[in-house]
């Protein structure tokens, strides 16, 4: 996932924080459910979605939390594609 964002932000650095409390510690995303409950099947890769996402954020720079905007002022917010 790091390299996906990294490919849309040239120059992206990324800094190893401990996590915030109240985060869950494991687990991860499935859609292995949606797929046999319902047959759903995603219509776009990862990759796809992440550049989508960025070129959101570019579009609605207010969506971005304050604490990131404070820590990504000298990387671009721009995105590549």
């Amino acid at each position: 996932m790091a390299d996906l964002v990294a490919e849309q932000y040239p120059g992206t650095r990324f800094v190893e924080r401990p996590m915030p409390p109240g985060d869950p510690i494991g687990g991860y995303a499935s859609t292995h459910r949606l797929t046999a409950v319902l047959g759903w099947r995603p219509r776009i890769t990862i990759g796809e979605g992440v550049s989508r996402y960025a070129n959101w954020l570019a579009r609605t720079p207010e969506a971005i939390p304050a604490w990131l905007r404070d820590e990504s002022e000298a990387t671009p917010t721009r995105p590549v594609r």
